[in-house]
């Protein structure tokens, strides 16, 4: 090319940034709304005399056909309604691979794998706010997994791919800073510390690390324990098993951090609780032999129930009840549906547990009624377009 075409080129491209930083984000259609709340279900009766309403709670739900699209909804968890965007907007907003995590007026669409960049949307309207990558020179194929948030201006993100921990602004992408795991001495063989999931808890974020080699544990897992006054490496909690692989979350009820570990994916990991107090691991609230399959996700409702979704050696995925304080699980099971087809849990204020259902031939999120022998409000799951992957609460 010589140097007046690279000139044309060159400002050719200057002028599309500049009209495209002119250009208003696609509305993202479907039925939702313009702009505010969402809207209440056309069911829901007048009150007869003006009251002070309960909290609302909605559900945002991640879908994914796992190969070429994804998309989301959301469900008015009073009503069990669905609001869906228009899904040639959506797929251009959740990828394939995603998860997602809401932090004051916004929720964000973490697209892993390939795809490495996160979508901000507005939690009232869902429109799109913003999009950025997360990639960089040093890193081209992060693989981004978990955000969290010290407030809007700044949060940590972890990148599965990388040695470092990056620390941005979640609403624009600007890059803060940076935390060298591997360099700290948490890189593994390989050098990368395969970090996944994080909780920050005071003045302490922990971040879940998997310390994999060719795509297997070489040991058990830690979560890493970063300072987020200073961004420096605190030290570190060695964990009861390996592969850390599901959120972490902390337990008031059990006082504990609790994260799930799946080992070498053959029944060796378990439910692990985490003492923040003194930094060591407990051991299991419930191993994987006891649950009766490999771990894909759990939820504590109090000291005495919890629920884990596992996929059993006969290749049955269940929904399997416990009791997190005696690690005895339910003689039966909840549900059971095909291998690997039950993923993500998540229980609102209000004691109803929502799972993700892969079902090919019926997908969409099943809502269960915890105070009430686990009792399905709905005799089919809530359809959503897609797929199932992940569902984050909005309360």
């Amino acid at each position: 090319m010589n140097r007046l075409n690279q000139s044309l080129v060159s400002l050719l491209i200057v002028a599309l940034i500049i009209l495209s930083s002119c250009v208003e984000l696609p509305n993202p259609g479907g039925n939702l709304p313009e702009g505010g709340n969402l809207p209440e279900s056309p069911q829901t009766p007048a009150p007869a005399a003006p009251v002070v309403p309960a909290a609302k709670t909605y559900a945002f739900v991640s879908t994914t056909d796992y190969s070429l699209a994804g998309g989301f909804g959301v469900i008015d968890l009073d009503t069990l309604s669905v609001y869906s965007p228009d899904p040639t907007w959506a797929k251009d907003v959740v990828s394939p691979d995603p998860v997602s995590v809401a932090f004051g007026d916004y929720v964000f669409v973490i697209n892993r794998s390939k795809f490495n960049n996160v979508s901000v949307l507005d939690r009232q309207s869902f429109k799109l706010a913003n999009q950025y990558s997360v990639a960089d020179a040093g890193c081209p194929n992060p693989n981004p997994q978990d955000l969290a948030f010290v407030n809007l201006g700044k949060a940590y993100l972890s990148r599965y791919g990388c040695p470092d921990l990056l620390i941005l602004n979640p609403l624009t992408g600007d890059r803060l800073g940076s935390i060298d795991l591997t360099a700290a001495g948490f890189g593994g063989s390989d050098g990368i510390p395969e970090m996944s999931g994080m909780l920050l808890r005071g003045n302490t974020l922990y971040v879940a690390i998997q310390l994999l080699f060719k795509w297997s544990p070489e040991a058990n897992g830690r979560l890493v324990m970063v300072n987020i006054n200073t961004d420096a490496v605190a030290g570190s909690i060695a964990l009861t098993g390996m592969n850390p692989y599901t959120d972490v979350v902390y337990s008031p009820a059990l006082g504990r951090i609790v994260v799930g570990e799946v080992g070498t994916w053959m029944g060796d990991g378990g439910i692990d609780a985490v003492n923040p107090a003194t930094a060591t691991a407990d051991g299991w609230l419930i191993s994987e032999a006891t649950l009766g399959g490999t771990l894909s996700d759990f939820e504590i409702v109090n000291a005495s129930r919890g629920y884990a979704t596992i996929t059993d050696f006969s290749f049955q995925s269940r929904l399997a009840g416990f009791n997190p304080t005696t690690g005895v699980r339910d003689p039966g099971f909840i549900f059971s549906t095909g291998g690997y087809d039950l993923t993500d849990l998540a229980v609102d204020l209000k004691g109803k547990l929502l799972l993700c259902d892969r079902t090919k031939t019926a997908p969409g999120i099943r809502v269960f009624d915890t105070a009430n022998s686990d009792a399905q409000f709905t005799a089919a799951p809530i359809y959503l377009g897609l797929p199932p992957i992940s569902i984050t609460l909005l309360q």
